[in-house]
């Protein structure tokens, strides 16, 4: 019986392809090996029951890979293992030596590996021999980390590199990683050689720490690729010398006859049906006539040196599998920590603490435990939490950290639910995504941390400085401050085709998408987050002093086809960020592929924010040869004082294809700047015509300038004009700021302090909104704090938005204020102080939690009282105030 399982087995969120209908496909090993045996079992009682026959036919399988291979090599070691284990299953091979087009086999492809399967199928049922393919049987660290030899089995020897078959592969297919896996952590081989049955790799500097060695993984690739052809993903180069003969040639697939008609049939746009690479003989002649040489080649695999670690034995001398010592899962519930005053050798209760987290790791179970730190804990290797499902570590007191020591990232995860409270994670490294955190699946919820100076390499691929999020559920993160972590993509978070991110009263400040000096792609983005296919909400955050070195200063939104999904920010800051090589000082959406998907704004200010080129705000690419199935709404914000460095064209909302519907609703978008001569220029649309007028609607606001491009996207006048009510103010600028100032709506600029943009009761910009139609069309019923919106509230307010708590939100350190945390005292200085002074500490939403005269120049308060989290404090008298964010 042979079985050939798709390629597809490598994708995810691939439609849905599971077991069951709406799953998604399965990547784990373990879960898969234990499938795929039982669809062995499955399908070998259906012949016996059918023929009535005793014996189990033979089950030959393949191994999936090349273009296809993904990550760890997962599928593919499930099916070695599957192999090696048992031996009703037959490994004929990895599809990779043999000819195909763009990862699919060819028609030589297909016969060739078909006389594999006839070979695999002789030897075993015929001959009655062991089928076992060319595979490491032992991996040693030697020479004190500078040598790594792989001893293989060889089928029949010798073993070759063979660079006439297949073009040569970069290391001949094989890697070794240092301290993590892709990326940064690919170490230089100085040389690899075969000395009989092994394969010897030297490198010039020791590998003392965990090393990963592989062959023919994703990052095997051709070793000089030419321009235009196939980069040969999944390859190698080795193989046995079998001289098993085959009973099929190797055909010219574009031979021709001899009235110049070709032998093969194609489609009339097809110019040729040979291969990117065709096999030659050892002359450098193609082997057209010539038999299929049936060569064993090696199969792609995956192994792990750990530190301290020298040898890892894989086969024993029968050629059988060593069984793996499985770790087993701790029985405590809870497990406490702290590195002072605990010991290893406690019982990690709360009187009797573990001094380490590997301790309590090995002590806990793996299905929801509770490990809760005290003080500063430091490690130095990555947790092992393979096997577990779920796992919450939390901070006792205020006082909790757990430091990589710069060595490290904490975890990598595969469906595990983890829960993270009441801690500061600082110092964490990866090679590889994830600075902290790497999930592929599950559950994450975040609560009341801080995350600082955290980091990937910053290699291609190496993304999420803080998170990295791959096909997870439901993500939570709620009271968090990130503050200078950087990634390749996403500064703090990277997420990938998960399901939900929701984040709320968070800050983030100075983080960086910024490539690694080495990496020769330069496009780094998202200097806060990378978004991929995932649907974002995120309320009451603050998004400061964010960068990346090419474009998205705040946002990616990258590109997928999932439709229906969205991306909210609500009551939020947006201030000072920058991208200054390229597009999006805040935001740039790459996501044209996806249908039905919104893009929402709503309660914000925005403000400060710089790049280079297109969109110092936003650059939104739709799609414009479809229907409109993107949509921009801007409900009760605040835009202005952003600037562009581009031309007047490049703007600050810049929206690439006009058939992206727009509402800006209860929204002043004016006094944004662009050039060297600072010419106003605050929405640009791209290809726009009068009949995609309709596609932009503005009610209650203020738009100081838009332009827009003729339909071939050159410069000049408008073709159309947006959907403009009679309240909203439209094309009131001034050509540039040498020609006046651009503030319609009379607002403050921000001052020294960093406070917000505040107008007067005189302004026009009071009075303009219509909360109704806010509440009615929109469903925006609620202010920043979430109080009931009051209709155009009298008094100093911050723009359209009226708060009727009266407090004002910043941004950045009040010069005259200072703050200072120290244990569990926070103290406070301030100018303004003595009799009807008042201190007051609020949370984001307006919850007051503190409130005390100012008599003096000091005070204390407990951090305690005011608990984790981002918190607003006030100093005011009755004719002036002082007002400073800060987290805990």
């Amino acid at each position: 019986m042979v079985f050939l399982i798709p390629n597809s087995r490598y994708d995810v969120k691939n439609g849905h392809c599971g077991l069951n209908a709406g799953e998604d496909n399965c990547t784990d090993k373990k879960t898969y090996k234990a499938l795929m045996l039982k669809l062995k079992e499955n399908m070998q009682q259906d012949i016996k029951d059918a023929y009535g026959q005793e014996q189990a036919p033979v089950w030959i399988t393949y191994q999936v890979g090349a273009q296809y291979v993904r990550d760890k090599v997962a599928i593919g070691m499930a099916q070695l293992e599957a192999a090696n284990e048992n031996d009703d299953v037959v490994m004929a091979g990895s599809p990779y030596p043999y000819t195909d087009r763009g990862g699919h086999l060819d028609a030589n492809g297909y016969r060739w590996f078909g006389e594999m399967l006839a070979k695999a199928y002789y030897k075993s049922r015929v001959l009655d021999e062991r089928v076992i393919p060319l595979q490491p049987k032992k991996i040693t660290r030697e020479n004190g980390g500078k040598t790594i030899r792989v001893k293989y089995y060889v089928p029949v020897g010798p073993m070759v590199f063979d660079t006439d078959l297949l073009p040569e592969i970069a290391n001949y297919g094989f890697n070794v990683y240092h301290n993590g896996y892709g990326g940064s952590a690919r170490q230089n081989i100085s040389s690899i050689a075969i000395e009989g049955d092994d394969v010897v790799m030297t490198f010039d500097q020791p590998l003392t720490g965990k090393v990963v060695v592989t062959y023919a993984d994703p990052q095997s690739r051709i070793k000089n690729q030419p321009e235009g052809l196939n980069h040969l993903q999944g390859h190698g180069n080795l193989r046995d010398s079998d001289p098993y003969k085959s009973m099929l040639t190797y055909i010219d697939l574009d031979a021709k006859n001899a009235d110049g008609t070709y032998v093969y049939s194609r489609n009339e746009a097809e110019t040729r049906l040979r291969p990117d690479y065709e096999p030659r003989d050892a002359d450098g002649n193609v082997i057209y006539g010539k038999p299929y040489p049936l060569y064993n080649f090696g199969v792609a695999f995956y192994y792990t040196l750990e530190k301290k670690v020298d040898e890892l034995i894989i086969l024993d001398d029968d050629n059988r599998p060593v069984p793996v010592e499985e770790r087993e899962p701790g029985t405590l519930d809870v497990a406490y920590v702290d590195a002072v005053n605990g010991s290893d050798g406690n019982d990690g209760s709360v009187t009797a603490p573990f001094a380490s987290l590997t301790k309590a790791m090995a002590s806990v179970r793996w299905d929801g435990a509770k490990v809760i730190v005290s003080g500063n804990v430091e490690i130095a290797d990555e947790l092992n939490l393979e096997g577990y499902t779920a796992l919450a570590i939390e901070g006792a007191g205020n006082g909790a950290c757990i430091d990589g020591t710069g060595a490290t990232r904490l975890a990598e995860t595969e469906r595990v639910d983890i829960s993270l409270r009441n801690i500061t994670f600082t110092n964490f490294f990866a090679n590889g995504a994830g600075g902290v955190l790497s999930m592929n699946g599950g559950n994450l919820y975040v609560e009341n941390c801080y995350f600082i100076d955290n980091s990937t390499s910053r290699m291609a691929n190496e993304n999420g400085g803080v998170f990295s999020l791959r096909n997870c559920g439901d993500v939570v993160i709620d009271g968090c401050c990130f503050e200078n972590n950087m990634a390749f993509l996403g500064g703090a978070i990277y997420t990938y085709l998960s399901k939900q991110v929701t984040v709320d009263k968070s800050v983030f400040d100075a983080n960086k998408s910024i490539k690694n000096e080495k990496e020769s792609n330069n496009n780094s983005r998202g200097g806060a987050m990378s978004i991929w296919g995932t649907n974002v909400d995120i309320d009451g955050c603050v998004f400061t002093r964010n960068e990346s070195s090419n474009q998205c200063g705040v946002f990616q939104l990258g590109w997928t086809n999932i439709a229906g999904q969205h991306f909210t920010v609500r009551n939020s800051d947006i201030l000072d960020n920058k991208a200054p090589k390229d597009h999006g000082g805040v935001l740039v959406a790459e996501n044209c592929g996806q249908r039905d998907f919104e893009y929402n704004f709503i309660n914000c200010t925005i403000s400060g924010n710089t790049n280079n080129a297109c969109g110092s705000v936003a650059w939104v690419q739709n799609d414009n040869n479809v229907s409109p199935t993107q949509t921009l709404n801007i409900y009760n914000c605040t835009i202005t004082g952003n600037h562009t460095n581009g031309n007047t064209f490049h703007s600050t909302i810049f929206l690439w294809e006009s058939n992206l519907k727009t509402n800006i609703v209860n929204t002043i978008l004016e006094g944004n700047t662009t050039g060297g001569n600072k010419e106003y220029s605050d929405l640009h649309a791209g290809e726009y015509t009068e009949a995609k007028s309709a596609n932009i609607n503005i009610s209650h606001s203020v738009l100081g300038r838009f332009y827009a491009l003729r339909q071939d996207n050159t410069a000049g006048q408008e073709r159309g004009v947006p959907v403009i009510d009679d309240a909203s103010k439209f094309n009131i600028s001034p050509y540039s700021m040498s020609q006046g100032v651009a503030n319609h709506a009379g607002l403050l600029p921000r001052n020294e302090e960093g406070a917000h943009i505040f107008a007067t009761t005189g302004s026009n910009g009071v009075g303009m909104g219509d909360d109704s139609l806010l509440a009615d069309k929109y469903g925006v019923t609620t202010d920043r704090f979430g109080n009931e919106r009051k209709l155009n509230c009298i008094g100093s307010v911050e723009l359209i938005e009226g708060y009727t708590t009266g407090l004002q939100l910043v941004t950045a350190e009040d010069s005259r204020l200072a703050l200072r945390l120290d244990g569990d005292y926070l103290s406070v200085s301030s100018e303004i102080y003595g009799a009807g002074v008042t201190l007051e500490v609020y949370t984001v939403d307006g919850h007051r939690l503190i409130s005390r005269p100012m008599m003096e120049s000091d005070v204390a308060l407990r951090a305690s009282q005011i608990g984790r989290g981002l918190r607003v404090l006030r100093v005011a008298s009755s004719s002036t105030a002082r007002t400073v964010v800060f987290h805990i």
